[in-house]
């Protein structure tokens, strides 16, 4: 059976409304009917321009990858205060759960506009792994135009080795990426190509450090539902993944957009969008003396 854009949206919409709401007003509703009624109420808003400001910089996200379970994240990026109209201080929440594995991520930003067509943006975020406790920093620097963006974000463990079983140990590693890449077809200015190299530094002698590379392509299927897929190389096996692997995102943010027309108005609307970096923690696993390189969740 085919399912339309519209379908999944659909779908996708009264899910979280329904789970959010529940939630929130279980302990209050009357009946499950009261419950149900304010969770397809709350996913009608949504769709409409109405809905509240800060649904509109909410979003989730599906993402499906070789040799992994489907991942689900909520993201939601608030501004705190502002200057002027062209800086903006944030925090950036990031919630996801894969194969019962969940993980946490919370950020501060600042992003500038210091000329027509650019932006600079600082970002700190502490990211947590809920199964064995693993914590990790970051700090993160990026320059963003209407067409082209750049950032580069090096991360620090905060947790040390753990043993997470009999003769099995996982331990969070330092590194860094960075990212270049938007729009590159004139004709197209919707496709944008991203293009980042990752590196994380091995805490067991005579280990070579995990490094990649990654390619992905981001396309608007409407104003709400951004489409991205995705290729990750890796410069050696590191684990029993493949070494080469693809993916595929679907993303569906609340609220409708509004349009702009000048660059500095383009930018604006860029104030508050997410921070770019990699949410998920990566480990070095020890088991039974084998070494491998994996992510936390």
């Amino acid at each position: 059976m085919k399912i339309s854009n519209n379908q999944i949206v659909t779908l996708a919409v009264t899910t979280v409304t329904t789970i959010a709401i529940s939630l929130s007003s279980i302990a209050t509703a009357d009946s499950v009917t009261d419950v149900v009624n304010k969770a397809i109420n709350l996913g009608k808003e949504a769709l409409y321009e109405d809905a509240p400001d800060w649904m509109q910089r909410t979003s989730i996200e599906i993402q499906v990858e070789n040799n992994y379970k489907p991942t689900i994240e909520l993201e939601t990026v608030q501004p705190i205060m502002q200057n002027s109209k062209d800086d903006m201080y944030f925090y950036q929440l990031n919630a996801r759960t894969r194969d019962s594995q969940k993980s946490y991520n919370l950020g501060l930003g600042y992003r500038n506009i210091v000329a027509d067509d650019m932006m600079y943006g600082i970002n700190a975020f502490y990211d947590y792994s809920a199964k064995n406790k693993h914590k990790r920093s970051s700090i993160g620097v990026e320059a963003i135009s209407n067409d082209l963006e750049a950032r580069v974000n090096v991360y620090h463990a905060i947790s040390g080795k753990k043993e997470v079983g009999s003769a099995e140990f996982e331990q969070a590693l330092d590194g860094w990426d960075v990212e270049i890449g938007g729009s590159i077809l004139p004709s197209n200015k919707d496709l944008k190509v991203y293009l980042s190299h990752s590196e994380f530094d091995a805490v067991t002698a005579g280990r070579s450090d995990y490094k990649d590379n990654q390619v992905r392509v981001t396309y608007p299927l409407d104003n709400n539902t951004m489409l991205e897929v995705g290729h990750t190389m890796e410069k050696e096996k590191y684990s029993s993944k493949d070494k080469d692997r693809s993916f595929a995102k679907l993303k569906y943010t609340f609220g409708k957009k509004t349009s702009t027309k000048s660059a500095v108005a383009g930018l604006r609307t860029k104030l508050l969008q997410p921070v770019e970096r990699r949410h998920e923690i990566v480990l070095e696993k020890t088991i039974n003396a084998t070494i491998s390189v994996s992510r936390g969740s």
